[in-house]
């Protein structure tokens, strides 16, 4: 089968002509008028969606970040290289009962001096698919595919190796949606139960949940590469409500779609909840004012980005 372009997915939503898009975290658009500003259709959750009301689901104050978030490995779709070493340590630890932050972090600055970590046994297929999914992590083509249906093999709960498929084999955007799909219903059965909630709203920290979180990401990926936007936009502030610290960069794919289906009341909300002095934060929120309130308002914010 063959394989698609991957640039669609790790390069935003690969926007056509004259469409709005994000490429590693930047915002762009090819609408140059100024809009007065509006709520529209999202916000007032069109379709039976939520809007952005997730984002202050915890009351949270806006958040004051550093720089941009680390993205670990080429591809926010999949698991970083060090994610399999987190996922051994948490293995490690599970179950352990430590008096102390002090006491845990000496047990972890032990077991890492002393060596490679061992992997840790799969007590469950689930986890045996997982491990399948970390060696497809070092591999490509073929090999990684053949890896990813061998962990399905395993469980069918294995969310990360329906989004290889997705990425890897899908010959369409009809086959790559379902794929998705897939990936986001598995990802939901292997948490639940779990108590996951109890790591919310900082869902990134918590290895299992990953899965969840990078499916929600690629399909809505998908649903903006096959035009369906609002469906699309919907889906990313979810992640950051399970989320908000925001370790995939999901707000500025957000920022940029949001600024180029004119949702300028939301994109406002989505700036003042991120405050961070990057140059793709604050190009945006220049962006943003020129779409609100015209060129001379959006100079003086250019010159500071």
């Amino acid at each position: 089968m063959a394989r698609k372009k991957r640039s669609r997915r790790t390069g935003g939503a690969g926007p056509r002509k004259g469409e709005a898009g994000v490429r590693s975290g930047g915002t762009g658009t090819g609408s140059s008028g100024a809009g007065a500003g509006r709520t529209g259709d999202l916000a007032a959750g069109a379709g039976g969606g939520a809007g952005l009301d997730g984002f202050w689901a915890w009351g949270a104050p806006p958040l004051e970040l550093d720089g941009l978030p680390t993205i670990v490995g080429p591809d926010p779709l999949l698991p970083s290289p060090t994610e399999a070493v987190m996922a051994d340590i948490s293995a490690m630890v599970a179950g352990r009962e430590f008096g102390s932050i002090e006491e845990a972090n000496a047990f972890l600055r032990e077991a890492t001096t002393a060596g490679p970590l061992p992997s840790a046994l799969p007590a469950t297929p689930l986890a045996r698919a997982q491990q399948l999914v970390y060696r497809a992590m070092d591999v490509g083509g073929k090999q990684r595919v053949a890896l990813a249906r061998k962990a399905l093999g395993f469980s069918k709960d294995c969310a990360d190796a329906h989004i290889i498929l997705a990425t890897e084999t899908a010959r369409n955007q009809r086959e790559e949606m379902e794929l998705f799909q897939q990936a986001l219903a598995a990802a939901e059965r292997a948490l639940e139960g779990t108590g996951y909630e109890e790591h919310l709203p900082h869902l990134w920290g918590h290895v299992p949940g990953r899965p969840l979180l990078r499916a929600l990401f690629g399909l809505g990926l998908a649903e903006w590469a096959r035009g369906a936007r609002l469906a699309a936009v919907e889906q990313l502030p979810r992640i950051l409500s399970l989320n908000e610290q925001d370790a995939q960069g999901v707000r500025y794919y957000l920022l940029g779609w949001l600024l180029d289906i004119d949702e300028l009341v939301l994109a406002r909300e989505l700036v003042g909840r991120y405050r961070e002095n990057t140059a793709v934060w604050l190009w945006g929120d220049a962006l943003l004012t020129f779409k609100e309130k015209g060129p001379s308002s959006g100079r003086a914010k250019l010159r500071k980005a």
